[in-house]
């Protein structure tokens, strides 16, 4: 019979998870056709390593209008939080920000809180 091994790692998986899901979307929103992206409003912004994703057709797509990596590749601060605010404010979408446990700085989901973004 198998046994299952479960071994700590000193790396924690959920930013190597947030960083693959990370290139996936950059992956998926560059190969748009410019048809397509022009039809559907496809648009994204690199913001501190982060993903501002956005599919202004889909307006409630939680999916495809989100910022993924936030906080990851480097410290998400204040200017970012209020570059990320902005790409949406122009664009009238609402958004999801996707924190992976990790990110950085610590008090990032308080720090989102206090700018009124809800869990």
């Amino acid at each position: 019979m198998a046994r299952l091994t479960v071994e700590s790692s000193p790396v924690d998986p959920g930013l190597h998870l947030e960083t693959v899901e990370l290139a996936a979307m950059r992956d998926m929103f560059a190969a748009a056709p410019e048809s397509a992206a022009e039809a559907l409003g496809i648009a994204a912004r690199d913001v501190g390593g982060a993903l501002c994703a956005a599919v202004a057709a889909l307006p409630g797509a939680r999916t495809f209008n989100r910022v993924a990596g936030l906080g990851v590749a480097s410290e998400a601060g204040d200017a970012d939080l209020d570059l990320v605010a902005a790409f949406y404010a122009d664009l009238g979408l609402p958004f999801v920000i996707s924190v992976a446990p990790g990110a950085q700085p610590p008090d990032l989901g308080e720090r989102l809180a206090a700018r009124g973004y809800e869990a």
